[in-house]
C-alpha cells in the first residue's frame, strides 16, 4: 500500500498563480541581449581612445615645453673635483660688464692638446655673457672653407692652434703655448702634468682689447746687469710677459736721460749692483712718491748698496745682506754641504700670492732675507703698507757672515721673509686704488732668468706685474692642473677585459633574449 507521505514521481510542477506564470528565475539565468547592446560598448571605446589621445598628446606637448624650457632657461653646474670648468669671479665682472659683441672663435685641431678643456672653458664664457658672448669652432684640417673665411677675416696662419678674441671687430690672437704650460717629471723628463692657464690668457685678452693703449714697462739699465743664457735673458721674459699682458717693453738708463719717462707705466730693476747717485736717488724717489708708481726689484745678494737700502728701509723693507741657507747631510760626502736654493711658502693672504696658495716657491742660486717692517706704527702713519710675501721653510737661516768670510758670528734665524710688496697711499675702497703707488721686492735676482724658471716663480713675477699696473682682475685666475696618468694594463688584465666586452656581456644578452623568448612561448 503506498505511502501517502511520499511524494508522487513525474508529478507536474505547481503553477505559481491563476496566469499561469513559471517560477522564478534563478540569480545566475540571463536574459539574451538585444542588438542594441552594442552601442554602449561602442562608445565607451571611443572614450577610452579618445582619453588616451589627449594623455599621449600633452605627454607630447609637455615634453617639448621641458626640451624648450631647458634650452631657454637651464643651469651650469660644475662638478669636477677641482672645479676646472670653472670661470673666477674676476672673469665673470669682467664678462657681464663688457658693452661690446665678443666672439671666441677656436681654430684648433680636435685631436690637439686640451681641445676639450678649451670648448668646455669657450661655453663657459658663452653661459656667462649670454647673448654678449658668440663661440665658433674650426677645424682648419676639416674645414678649409670656413678656416679660408677666417684666415681673410683676420690674416692669420694656422701653424698653431689658437683662440681669436674678437672684442666689438678688435681682435687679439691667443696661442695654445700660452694657455698651457707641461711640466716634466724631474728625472725621466717625460711628460707628467698640464698646467692650463686658459682662461688667464682669453681674459688678460679681453681686458687688452677693453684698454685705449698699452702699459709701458721699463727695464732699467746701468744699475743691473742682466745674465745671459743660451735660452735669453730676463728681458725675454718681460718680453713674453708684454706680449699676453697689452704692454710694451722699453729700456731706460737713469744715469742718462735723468728722469723717468712720463708713459713709464712701471720700472724694473733687475740684479743691481751699483748704486744710486744722489740725482738718480732723487728722481727714483719722487717717481715712486708721485702717482701710480710701480717698482719691481730683484736685488743681488751680493751687492750691498746705500742709496738703494736706504730708500728700501725708508718704506718698510730692509736687504739683510745674508745668504738664506741650510746644512744637508748626503752619502756621497761626511760633511755637511751647504744648500743655497731656497724653497718656500706663498702668504695665502696677499693679493699677489692668494692665487699661489698650496704651490711651493723654489729660488735658485743664492737669496738674501729681508726685514719687512709690517707692524710699524710710523709707516701707518704714512699710509704705506708692507706686507711678506714668501717666507722659506723652517730649515733655513740667514748665513750673515758667508759674504765677507766672517763666520761664526749671529745669523738671521727664521722666520725670514725673501719676498715683501710696499703700498703707499692704499685705501680700502677697491675703487679708488687708482692713486696708490706698488712696490715688489725679492732678495733673489734670478726669478726672471729663463735657463732656471720656475713656473710658480714666474706667476709669482707676473701676478706682481699685473699687481703694480692695477691689473687686480688677472690675480685670482691660478692655473688649473691637467693630471696625465698614463694607464698602464698587464697582459692577463687585457685578456679579461677582451672576454668580459666581447664574450661574456654578449652572451648575456643573448641568454636573457632566449629566456624572454621562452617565457612568451609558454
Amino acid at each position: 500500500m503506498p505511502n501517502p507521505n511520499q511524494p508522487k514521481k513525474n508529478a507536474p510542477a505547481a503553477k505559481t498563480g491563476a496566469s499561469g506564470d513559471h517560477a522564478p528565475k534563478k540569480s545566475g539565468d540571463h536574459a539574451p541581449k538585444g542588438s542594441g547592446d552594442h552601442a554602449p560598448k561602442a562608445i565607451r571605446r571611443w572614450n577610452i581612445g579618445f582619453q588616451v589621445a589627449i594623455q599621449l598628446a600633452l605627454a607630447v606637448a609637455l615634453f617639448f615645453l621641458a626640451n624648450w624650457l631647458s634650452f631657454r632657461h637651464y643651469a651650469r653646474k660644475d662638478l669636477s673635483a677641482y672645479q676646472s670648468y670653472t670661470l673666477s669671479q674676476q672673469s665673470h665682472k669682467l664678462i657681464a660688464g663688457l658693452d661690446k659683441p665678443l666672439t671666441l672663435t677656436v681654430a684648433w685641431v680636435k685631436q690637439g692638446t686640451v681641445f676639450n678643456d678649451i670648448s668646455a672653458l669657450v661655453e663657459e664664457y658663452a653661459a656667462v655673457g649670454k647673448e654678449k658672448v658668440r663661440t665658433a669652432f674650426v677645424d682648419p684640417a676639416r674645414d678649409p672653407d670656413q678656416a679660408e673665411h677666417v684666415k681673410s677675416k683676420y690674416g692669420v696662419l694656422f701653424d698653431t692652434n689658437m683662440v681669436i678674441v674678437d672684442l666689438g671687430g678688435s681682435a687679439k690672437i691667443v696661442t695654445e703655448n700660452e694657455m698651457i704650460n707641461i711640466v716634466r717629471t724631474q728625472f725621466s723628463g717625460k711628460q707628467g702634468t698640464v698646467e692650463f692657464y686658459g682662461e688667464r690668457a682669453i681674459t688678460s685678452a679681453v681686458l687688452a682689447l677693453q684698454e685705449t693703449k698699452p702699459k709701458k714697462i721699463y727695464l732699467m739699465e746701468g744699475s743691473g746687469e742682466l745674465r745671459a743664457t743660451a735660452a735669453g735673458s730676463a728681458y725675454d721674459v718681460l718680453q713674453e710677459f708684454a706680449k699676453s699682458q697689452n704692454a710694451v717693453v722699453g729700456t731706460l738708463n737713469l744715469r742718462e736721460e735723468g728722469k723717468i719717462p712720463a708713459d713709464a707705466s712701471a720700472l724694473v730693476l733687475i740684479n743691481p749692483q751699483q748704486d744710486f747717485t744722489a740725482e738718480e736717488a732723487k728722481v727714483f724717489n719722487d717717481y715712486w712718491e708721485g702717482q701710480n708708481g710701480a717698482i719691481l726689484i730683484l736685488l743681488n745678494p751680493e751687492s750691498r748698496l746705500e742709496r738703494l737700502g736706504e730708500f728700501l728701509t725708508r718704506n718698510g723693507i730692509t736687504p739683510q745682506n745674508d745668504r738664506v741657507m741650510y746644512w744637508q747631510s748626503t752619502a756621497v760626502s761626511e760633511e755637511p754641504q751647504p744648500v743655497y736654493t731656497v724653497t718656500g711658502d706663498f702668504f695665502p693672504d696677499m693679493p699677489i700670492t692668494r692665487p699661489l696658495q698650496g704651490r711651493t716657491a723654489k729660488l735658485m742660486r743664492s737669496t738674501q732675507s729681508l726685514r719687512v717692517d709690517f707692524l710699524s706704527d710710523s709707516l701707518r702713519a704714512r699710509n704705506v703698507e708692507v706686507y711678506p710675501l714668501i717666507q722659506p721653510d723652517a730649515a733655513y737661516w740667514g748665513e750673515v757672515g758667508l759674504l765677507d768670510g766672517k763666520l761664526g758670528r749671529e745669523d738671521n734665524r727664521p722666520p725670514l721673509y725673501v719676498a715683501a710688496s710696499v703700498e703707499r697711499g692704499a685705501v680700502k675702497d677697491e675703487n679708488l686704488r687708482l692713486k696708490s703707488s706698488r712696490m715688489v721686492v725679492a732678495g733673489n735676482a734670478t726669478l726672471l732668468d729663463p735657463d732656471i724658471s720656475v713656473r710658480e716663480n714666474l706667476d709669482f713675477i707676473y701676478n706682481s706685474l699685473n699687481w703694480m699696473l692695477d691689473r687686480d682682475e688677472l690675480l685670482a685666475i691660478p692655473p688649473k692642473s691637467k693630471v696625465i696618468s698614463p694607464l698602464q694594463i698587464h697582459p692577463d688584465q687585457q685578456t679579461a677585459i677582451f672576454r668580459i666586452l666581447a664574450l661574456l656581456l654578449p652572451g648575456a644578452m643573448l641568454g636573457f633574449g632566449v629566456f624572454v623568448w621562452a617565457v612568451r612561448r609558454a
